[in-house]
């Protein structure tokens, strides 16, 4: 019975410290044995002492700060700034249902204490959230097959006007040869060895009655890093070498889209412009990424690049006639 108690108060005083207390609000002594008598677990001093040391012992963050305001602390593993930064991520997802956010939100709070997590600043209410509640758990499957070289099975859904669930082909169940999860643009894909032997981009909210099955594969060579060199924004192409003219002030622009292997091969002083060459694959995305800069940039190569924003200039002259 006294081991019982003593366990008790040793897991009541942990609680407290890991919810109350941090670096700039620790707890007196006399104050934490006053909330263990509210709590109907009265002790003495020295009793308090000893349950501290045995967290200590087991490795718990517990510290005492001397100076004012002294006390007990627990010496969190994230920071405010730490935590917020990932709640403005979840936050932003379009991928994680409105359910799954406030799942997320209330854990990632819960690892720091409440003197920090009541002072954060509200997040604002996102735009778009996905109707689908089952991302994560899709996700947990999804890591166990990739770690066990397992197939999956699943259907894939669109959304038609009316936003009702549409399955692709007929509801055809797909069976699947997971690689890799990765995020693009706030969305979670899967790179999956397609039926047909391609690897492809599926995304993991349009994912639906997934299961790992107990047929296992024999995987290919896959380097995630080249993979993703050569699919800019998801869609599947081979990188290929542009050249353009730019205005200087895109440079840092395009530095944050495509990295510093940017070569420039021209600078004009007098019009303020750059002849640059980088690599990416010619798909809609890349199209629809360099058309915000129109009046920033001349493609000189590719001539299918260039063909590209010729085909959409006629389509947008020819619309507003």
């Amino acid at each position: 019975m006294k081991d019982n108690r003593n366990t008790k108060r040793t897991i009541a005083i942990l609680q407290y410290l890991k919810h109350h207390t941090d670096e700039n609000h620790p707890i007196t002594m006399p104050d934490l044995l006053a909330h263990l008598e509210s709590i109907h677990l009265p002790c003495k001093r020295r009793s308090a002492y000893a349950s501290m040391d045995c967290l200590k012992e087991e490795g718990l963050p517990i510290h005492y700060r001397r100076k004012r305001p002294n006390g007990y602390y627990y010496q969190h593993e994230f920071s405010k700034a730490e935590i917020m930064v990932l709640l403005d991520d979840v936050n932003d997802s379009p991928s994680l249902s409105f359910e799954e956010t406030n799942q997320l939100t209330t854990k990632l709070k819960h690892l720091l204490p409440s003197t920090q997590a009541n002072n954060l600043p509200p997040s604002p209410t996102p735009f778009f959230k996905t109707e689908n509640a089952h991302v994560l758990s899709n996700i947990e499957i999804l890591l166990d097959a990739i770690s066990t070289s397992s197939y999956v099975s699943l259907f894939y859904f669109d959304y038609d006007h009316t936003k009702t669930k549409v399955y692709r082909h007929n509801k055809l169940n797909y069976h699947l040869r997971p690689y890799a999860i990765i995020s693009q643009q706030n969305r979670y894909y899967c790179v999956v060895q397609h039926m047909n032997g391609d690897l492809r981009n599926f995304r993991i909210d349009k994912m639906d009655h997934i299961k790992k099955l107990e047929k296992t594969f024999d995987p290919i060579q896959f380097q995630l890093d080249d993979y993703l060199e050569q699919n800019f924004g998801m869609y599947k192409a081979n990188a290929t070498t542009i050249t353009a003219i730019i205005d200087e002030s895109l440079l840092p622009v395009l530095y944050d889209r495509f990295g510093f292997n940017i070569i420039i091969s021209n600078i004009n002083e007098q019009a303020k412009t750059l002849t640059v060459n980088f690599k990416a694959s010619i798909s809609p995305t890349l199209v629809g990424y360099l058309l915000q800069f129109y009046d920033k940039i001349t493609i000189l190569k590719p001539q299918t690049l260039i063909d590209d924003f010729k085909q959409i200039a006629t389509q947008i002259q020819n619309t507003y006639k």
